[in-house]
């Protein structure tokens, strides 16, 4: 029997993902120009490992969402933050229109079939739109999306594409910076 893919990132073991430092480095390095206390949300979180580090590196308003309850709860990283339990795929996101000032996913949304995720991750930011994704291997279980269409399409404009994300997580990983257009 073939298990859901909510079903299989809900049993996802969470350490490996708990030990990937350098893809946090890589996320402090590109962060946008933001305040300490500039709210930050993670779509992805898993066990809060890039939360940690954006917390160990003073920023103070921090939330993540998740489908993986064990990941969690699982206490690995010592977290002020806000974290949820949310299917992310299936169902709105539980903010605020415009609640974050940056909104984050990081090797997330390949694996997402449904384009209403990019729908709520714009509507939950006020400002800007991080996302650090493979943009070349399709298979079973990635999805190829053009990034810069489907955001520019939502209203965000891309301010930068950086392609060094690939030396630091492989493949075909790159990472865009969006930022919602002033009306």
């Amino acid at each position: 029997m073939k298990r859901s893919k909510q079903s299989h990132w809900r049993s996802q073991d969470w350490r490996p993902y708990a030990n990937k430092k350098a893809r946090s480095d890589y996320l402090l390095d590109i962060i946008p120009p933001i305040e300490k206390d500039a709210a930050i949300l993670e779509v992805g979180c898993n066990c809060g490992r890039n939360l940690w580090w954006l917390q160990q590196s003073g920023y103070t308003s921090l939330a993540g969402i998740d489908i993986n309850e064990a990941a969690l709860n699982s206490g690995y990283f010592k977290l002020k933050a806000d974290l949820q339990m949310g299917d992310i795929e299936s169902q709105p996101l539980p903010y605020k229109d415009g609640q974050f000032d940056l909104v984050f996913t990081m090797a997330v949304l390949e694996h997402i079939y449904n384009d209403r995720i990019l729908d709520e991750i714009v509507r939950v930011s006020k400002e800007y739109v991080l996302e650090i994704e493979d943009e070349d291997h399709e298979t079973a279980t990635h999805k190829i999306w053009d990034y810069s269409k489907e955001f520019q399409k939502r209203g965000l404009i891309q301010l930068w594409l950086d392609q060094r994300a690939s030396a630091v997580f492989g493949g075909g990983f790159k990472a865009r910076l969006f930022r919602k257009v002033e009306k």
